[in-house]
């Protein structure tokens, strides 16, 4: 059974007398610390991690740290440590690993 608002509902009523209806975000995007971002890179550069792991470990989605990585390399978290920089040959040539 359908019940209906009385006959003199919101007559007469202005907008301004209404109750202001305020909108709240439920969710807010996490603003992480740059020391944060820089330790978990580095924890990415360790022999045998996974960066998915090391996402996991740290609750956050696996897309962030291969940006992190990105903005660590250019230098956006201080200067990466010489070890996590590929070294490029100048003359235009691979470098090329041994093959064992």
């Amino acid at each position: 059974m359908y019940c209906s608002p009385p006959p003199n509902f919101l007559v007469g009523t202005k907008v301004d007398e209404m109750p202001a209806v305020k909108r709240v975000k439920s969710s807010k995007r996490p603003n992480f610390a740059g020391e944060f971002k820089r330790a978990l890179v580095e924890q990415t550069f360790e022999p045998g991690a996974s960066v998915s792991l090391v996402a996991r470990r740290n609750d956050v989605n696996t897309n962030l740290p291969f940006r992190w990585c990105r903005q660590y390399l250019e230098g956006a978290f201080g200067p990466p440590r010489p070890e996590h920089v590929d070294q490029k040959s100048t003359d235009g040539i691979p470098t090329l690993l041994p093959v064992r």
